[in-house]
């Protein structure tokens, strides 16, 4: 068994209790297979929040360090074709688009970092429901959990994002 197996062995008591207990309310385990899919979406959209969030905290002054360093660069640069030295304008240039790239994807790789739990709750699902396939009337096969589990997550992040903004605003009034 490698380290995601056990991950999710770990983790199936937690991750299907939702669905057992929508089951158990309504009745409907087709209710229950959204509405508990819906969490799992929700659970990994909050974990790779806190993920982005842990990396900022931890890299917060190198990231900021980056990006003033790519905004001073820019600021000398523009300063130099005002001045008219056009050698200079394009050597610090060269070393502002260089810098401005670094921290750009230093910024993508924090970004990109919200996305692992998306893919180890679809892990789980594969484990769990990899079998399950959906009626689609145009496709013979149906489809598997995938495409359930992408709407879900869209769904998930769209409503964490407006809950979100609307924290903020109402904490920090002068964010609208």
């Amino acid at each position: 068994m490698n380290i995601v197996d056990s991950i999710l062995v770990f983790l199936d008591p937690a991750l299907v209790g939702p669905y057992r207990l929508i089951e158990s309310w309504s009745g409907h385990p087709m209710a229950a297979w959204w509405a508990g899919t819906f969490v799992l979406a929700l659970w990994a959209v909050a974990l790779g929040h806190a993920t982005i969030y842990l990396a900022r905290v931890i890299n917060g002054s190198f990231l900021e360090q980056s990006s003033a360093e790519a905004r001073e660069l820019s600021n000398k640069s523009m300063d130099a074709l005002k001045s008219g030295d056009k050698e200079a304008y394009k050597a610090i240039n060269s070393l502002a688009n260089d810098s401005f790239g670094k921290s750009f994807f230093q910024q993508v790789a924090v970004s990109a970092g919200s996305l692992w739990p998306a893919f180890l709750g679809a892990a789980w699902l594969e484990a769990r429901f990899g079998d399950i396939r959906f009626a689609v009337p145009w496709m013979e096969n149906g489809i598997n959990f995938v495409p359930p589990y992408l709407i879900c997550y869209i769904a998930a992040r769209i409503i964490w994002g407006r809950a979100k903004r609307t924290f903020v605003t109402s904490v920090h009034p002068e964010m609208r």
